[in-house]
């Protein structure tokens, strides 16, 4: 598990840590939030959510969202996957950085499965075509009493940007 870090510090005491591996030619991707005051916003419910109820959605990084970003390596093509604790998702691919903008949504990953409990996130994607060597990165936006924050396994910039390529520091 990856510790997030926070772009700027939070009057909160919220941890975040984080997972993608391949499992069986699957995608696994896991979020622990430690939040022992209660202070996240749009939190994570508990549930165990089926394929077909789970609600295709933009927009989700507006309030709490994990999120993570890939792409095989050596290429400027990039997928990003948001999650929200109440089953919304979307996927999204990208052919360079931030192009096109607005994002186009993708088929390229089915979700096939989706558990919450309060304090965590596990997700099962498969892909539908095969894929080389993987970088990637794990982040969050994350809603709470001082406003909205941004944690990421790395920063790569002055500015909280997860698209950039230099933060997909995770090697699958």
């Amino acid at each position: 598990m990856e510790k997030l870090q926070p772009f700027n510090p939070l009057a909160e005491n919220i941890s975040l840590r984080g997972e993608l591996k391949w499992d069986s030619g699957q995608l696994r991707l896991r979020f622990e939030v430690d939040d022992p005051t209660w202070a996240l916003k749009d939190g994570l419910q508990a549930k165990y959510w089926k394929a077909q109820e789970l609600k295709r959605e933009d927009g989700l990084w507006k309030s709490t969202c994990f999120e993570a970003f890939w792409g095989e390596k050596g290429r400027a093509a990039y997928w990003e996957l948001n999650l929200s604790g109440d089953g919304k998702w979307n996927l999204y691919r990208f052919d360079g950085y931030r192009s096109p903008e607005p994002p186009v949504q993708s088929d390229d990953f089915t979700i096939l499965e989706l558990k919450t409990t309060n304090s965590r996130l596990d997700c099962l994607l498969k892909p539908k075509g095969t894929l080389g060597a993987l970088e990637a990165s794990l982040t969050a936006v994350v809603r709470v009493a001082s406003g909205t924050h941004y944690f990421a396994v790395k920063h790569a910039s002055a500015k909280a940007d997860f698209h950039l390529r230099d933060s997909f520091c995770l090697h699958l």
